[in-house]
């Protein structure tokens, strides 16, 4: 039926379009239009059964889709917890933009020196600590690797405004960093049967550093971190570092406060209900 319909359309803008031409050709060539058409239609091949397919559909049967892995967790108080802390808590193998690292120190500026160079002029250094902070960074990552991160990013890195110390030749920086984690080797439990725990952990140098221990007291401060939050824990199982920030008083004083996550138990009376969006 619908072949029939097209060439009825297809023959109706021939003889529209040509007028009495169109049919004084037809008429030479001896062709009745009507018993022409049916000759074709008839000669056409049935259509097939079978789905219609929608262009630029395949024809191939559906698959079932595959269920996505779990995004939600509950707080020990039954409430969800918010999308920023869970990404930061189960995508450890990926960037989530909430897994930072934030370190404010103090540095010589001979320490963005490449071999052979010497301190610009002092009008110049703000500008060239600034430029040469990134150096600090790569720094702070290779300490992050060698604690426990996978992955290192810098985020930003810059020095601080008007805090150069012509004399001592020394200035404070603010570095930004995002990182990911090695996947824990024990298996995780149905996240629907526990509760996700959080905690802020501080931790505090053992007495005011020079500029040229920030670097040595980061490692303590991750190492200090991993004691207090392995995976294999008994008291927080699956801790997890979210994120943290080391920061320097003017006195000198360097401390580190880590935000911490683990696993447990359902609290007795609470039963896991998944989002409904």
């Amino acid at each position: 039926m619908l072949v029939r319909m097209i060439l009825l359309l297809g023959l109706a803008l021939v003889l529209f379009a040509g007028g009495a031409a169109g049919l004084q050709m037809l008429d030479a060539h001896k062709i009745d239009p009507v018993a022409w058409l049916n000759r074709v239609v008839a000669s056409s091949p049935p259509a097939e059964d079978g789905p219609a397919l929608v262009p630029g559909k395949a024809g191939a049967p559906a698959t079932p889709v595959p269920l996505t892995e779990q995004n939600w967790l509950i707080s020990p108080g039954g409430g969800l917890v918010d999308r920023a802390t869970v990404a930061a808590y189960l995508r450890q193998d990926r960037l989530v933009e909430t897994r930072i690292a934030r370190l404010t120190r103090r540095a010589p500026l001979a320490d963005l020196l490449q071999p052979g160079e010497k301190l610009p002029a002092p009008v110049y250094r703000q500008a060239f600590a600034d430029i040469r902070a990134q150096a600090l960074a790569e720094r702070d990552c290779a300490a992050l690797m060698a604690a426990f991160a996978t992955r290192c990013e810098m985020v930003s890195a810059g020095v601080v405004d008007e805090s150069l110390d012509a004399a001592g030749e020394t200035a404070e920086f603010q570095i930004v960093l995002t990182y990911t984690q090695a996947l824990d080797p024990a298996t995780m439990p149905d996240l629907a049967t526990v509760v996700l725990r959080e905690d802020r952990l501080t931790l505090d140098a053992a007495a005011p550093a020079e500029a040229r221990d920030d670097s040595r007291l980061l490692a303590g401060f991750l190492q200090g971190a991993m004691d207090e939050c392995r995976p294999d824990s008994a008291t927080r199982p699956q801790c997890r570092i979210l994120s943290f920030d080391v920061t320097r008083d003017e006195a000198g004083q360097t401390k580190a406060r880590f935000h911490i996550a683990w696993l447990g138990p359902l609290p007795a009376g609470l039963y896991a209900a998944p989002p409904l969006n």
